[in-house]
């Protein structure tokens, strides 16, 4: 199997399948799944690469729409994890730096 390449456009790129995934929280509003875009239709995943660098993929399901993807900074996606990442991104936060959840948790009002 190929891997996906992603180019950043900063003439570096990052493979999501070797990178850890963080995927974003949903709720039900009664009629559809709201992703933490406020929407049904897009959504946000961090991407933790084998170098440590943190990505942040946003799509939408719009047509016409073309994902993008920002480096980010850590302090950034730790927040992000803190305020919307779903369960699975959390405990595997917290696999990976163990005690930082709930450090970001009392630094930030959530």
């Amino acid at each position: 199997m190929t891997a996906t390449r992603i180019n950043l456009g900063n003439g570096k790129w990052f493979c999501p399948e070797t990178s850890e995934d963080f995927y974003d929280r949903t709720r039900w509003d009664g009629n559809n799944q709201q992703h933490v875009t406020g929407d049904q239709f897009s959504a946000e995943v961090l991407y933790l690469t084998r170098g440590k660098a943190w990505i942040k993929q946003s799509w939408t399901a719009w047509q016409g729409s073309v994902d993008t993807y920002d480096v980010i900074e850590a302090d950034e996606a730790l927040d992000w994890i803190a305020r919307y990442g779903n369960t699975d991104a959390r405990e595997k936060l917290e696999k990976l730096y163990p005690g930082k959840l709930a450090e970001v948790e009392a630094e930030t009002e959530i």
